[in-house]
């Protein structure tokens, strides 16, 4: 199972919809959204007609009944989501690495920084997308991630408007 993971939009549409044709071509089977605006998840996956997989931000308090974090299981692997604010990934990802271990994930998707990452700790995937619209220290960026019996695989992708 392949899925676009994206975190960071900050209602942001007009960015997210010159996107569509390169999401539409990476052939995901859904979307996941990592917080901060996952209401513009809900209209990506209304307009790539996808599922959604989506978690509130800090900047999403009081605007989304979306959880704080949940565990998505597919193909025989756990994969913690979250936006990362309430394991201090701004100060490091140790809380975060032991929050998905506490959950027996093979990975853990996370957003807040907007800097794209994918490395592995104590046989943990760790891996944020960086922002589509609000990059930081780099350029804007999405992820993929894939799910395969068992196998967790991610990787993170540029994008730059009219690829």
């Amino acid at each position: 199972m392949r899925f676009v993971v994206l975190s960071d939009t900050h209602g942001d549409l007009s960015k997210m919809y010159r996107a569509l044709d390169y999401l539409r071509a990476l052939a995901p089977d859904a979307l996941i959204h990592l917080g901060d605006h996952c209401a513009d998840g809900e209209q990506l996956a209304r307009e790539l007609d996808l599922p959604l997989y989506a978690v509130a931000g800090n900047c999403d308090a009081g605007r989304t009944l979306a959880p704080q974090e949940r565990v998505l299981e597919a193909e025989g692997a756990r994969v913690l989501l979250c936006h990362g604010h309430a394991w201090g990934v701004n100060d490091g990802l140790q809380r975060l690495l032991y929050a998905a271990q506490e959950r027996a994930c093979a990975a853990a998707l996370f957003g807040h920084t907007h800097r794209q990452l994918v490395q592995r700790e104590q046989g943990v995937l760790l891996m944020n997308p960086g922002s589509l619209c609000r990059p930081r220290g780099g350029e804007a960026g999405l992820g993929l991630l894939t799910l395969e019996n068992g196998k967790v695989r991610a990787l993170t992708l540029p994008y730059r408007a009219g690829m």
